[in-house]
């Protein structure tokens, strides 16, 4: 990631002072994208039915009392990705943007992260929604949406580590102070960078934070959680994708480029049957 940030910002200094050398370059950039997208449209298309596979494959080897015994930790999940929504719904409306015209235009993308369970497989639905359809520049769009793929994931990780965190430092029996919690948050926070928005990866982001916080040999302890994780996983995504889009909209009107006649505007009709 550091060495594509120093490729970007290598262009962008080359697009003014040499353009006509770096052109060939910059070409070749956007083809690849296109063909990328086009790569994962056809991928994702196909991905719900993967999802069904994969709940039907937990309830086959687990039998459905392994979903029962955790229905606890999945309605916990669930709450804790709702009071994430209402926190979008607080930041929204701090930077003056309605949040019912956000979350109805953002209703389709989200439904499809939802049965996905992939924000890099949304992606292309995510920057076409935000700046067709939110008013969002394609700069920031490219910018924040592609970041929030592999950085700053709310839902895989950052509610789905904490949760592990918290209950398994209750498991073990250390103390729940505000230290302890602090210690969550830094170690949370930092695990998320670099994980990428592809099924699965929670996995990743919930080991690096037992063992951040100490408690790597409970990790043979969890293996029920994973067996549940194609029904989180859903929300979790939906989370990330939420939490990129406010994060899009929010840096555009930092940026002055919000364009506020575009999001209050009626939704396309074609868009929406899309």
């Amino acid at each position: 990631m550091i060495i594509a940030a120093m490729f970007a910002g290598a262009i962008r200094f080359l697009q003014v002072k040499k353009p006509d050398q770096v052109a060939p370059f910059v070409t070749l950039l956007d083809s690849l994208k296109v063909t990328v997208i086009s790569v994962l449209t056809n991928v994702i298309k196909l991905m719900p039915y993967g999802v069904v596979a994969l709940v039907s494959n937990t309830i086959i080897s687990r039998g459905i009392q392994a979903i029962m015994g955790m229905i606890g930790f999945i309605a916990a999940l669930y709450t804790g990705v709702l009071l994430m929504l209402i926190v979008y719904v607080i930041l929204l409306l701090f930077m003056g943007v309605n949040p019912i015209v956000f979350y109805k235009k953002a209703f389709t993308t989200l439904l499809f992260a939802f049965s996905s369970r992939s924000s890099v497989g949304t992606l292309p639905y995510t920057l076409k929604n935000l700046e067709e359809d939110l008013g969002v520049s394609q700069e920031t769009a490219n910018f924040v949406a592609t970041l929030g793929t592999s950085i700053g994931m709310n839902g895989c990780a950052g509610v789905f580590p904490a949760m592990l965190g918290v209950l398994m430092g209750s498991a073990v029996g250390a103390e729940m102070d505000l230290s302890f919690y602090f210690l969550v948050v830094v170690v949370v926070t930092v695990g998320s960078i670099g994980i990428a928005g592809v099924p699965g990866t929670a996995t990743v982001a919930a080991t690096v934070t037992l063992n951040g916080l100490g408690f790597g040999h409970t990790i043979a302890s969890i293996g029920a959680i994973f067996g549940i994780d194609p029904i989180v996983d859903m929300g979790r995504t939906m989370l990330n994708v939420a939490g990129s889009m406010v994060s899009a909209i929010m840096v555009d009107k930092w940026e002055g480029t919000f364009d506020k006649q575009a999001f209050l505007a009626p939704l396309n009709k074609k868009n929406e049957e899309e």
